[in-house]
């Protein structure tokens, strides 16, 4: 790659572990900020639609609503001259204001989340909502990010080999910890939910047309694994169970 290539694929793709990108990284402090300022917008913004946080008063909202309703100049591309000693320029505020009342109707306004009480669904779900942006890249969370995460569920891992992306999301108004894994080349999910849910009765074994996945129920919550249908689930579950630790 040149100098050029190198720097739209740290814009585009942040995540990109191809070696001669990984070198030039290494060599070049101005690449490696644009790559960290990159991966902090990316995560902001699948933040904004898979964290829980508080939303916008009415007041807030109001408000909002209100610069984005401004009359706007038929032209904003001219400068309109008022007088000799005054010139008003295009509302840009009020076009910022209106994406951003949309961007708060999506996210609190036009999706009520609802708990979802059959915790299969729930899993399979959230695994097809995540698969535009969940472990697409490797975003190398740290063993201690991903503990942080965990202790409140109760648990803990030894060991984060082949993690990709670890997030705490309240999709469908379940709070839970979501880890995806690659694993033989595929992407697999874990959900650890805690026990504070009313969920129906479970089998321990479900699938769809797309995925299969496993639930196990301990005293201080569920683990569920979610994986393609040709990925057998059995190997990576031993394996993970070795590495999962719950607190008594």
């Amino acid at each position: 790659m040149n100098r050029e290539e190198l720097y739209q694929t740290a814009v585009v793709d942040p995540y990109n572990q191809q070696p001669e990108f990984l070198a030039a990284i290494a060599k070049d402090q101005e690449l490696a900020r644009v790559v960290e300022e990159a991966q902090q917008k990316d995560q902001a913004l699948c933040d904004f639609f898979t964290k829980e946080a508080p939303a916008p008063s009415d007041e807030f909202l109001a408000k909002l609503n209100a610069i984005a309703e401004q009359p706007r100049q038929e032209n904003s591309k001219e400068v309109v001259k008022v007088s000799s000693s005054k010139t008003i320029k295009p509302s840009y505020f009020a076009l910022a204001a209106s994406l951003l009342l949309v961007l708060f109707s999506v996210k609190y306004i036009g999706v009520t989340p609802e708990h979802n009480p059959s915790l299969a669904n729930h899993a399979l779900s959230h695994t097809e909502h995540g698969l535009p942006f969940a472990g697409v890249r490797d975003t190398k969370p740290q063993l201690s990010y991903v503990n942080a995460k965990l202790e409140s569920y109760g648990a803990s891992l030894t060991n984060i080999s082949g993690m990709v992306w670890a997030k705490e999301c309240d999709f469908e108004g379940v709070i839970s910890a979501h880890l995806v894994y690659r694993h033989n080349g595929e992407r697999i999910n874990v959900f650890m939910v805690p026990k504070g849910e009313n969920f129906d009765s479970f089998q321990a074994q479900f699938a769809n047309d797309k995925h299969q996945g496993e639930i196990k129920e301990f005293p201080q919550g569920y683990m569920i694994i979610v994986a393609p249908k040709q990925q057998p689930i059995e190997p990576f579950k031993q394996k993970l169970e070795q590495q999962l630790i719950w607190q008594a």
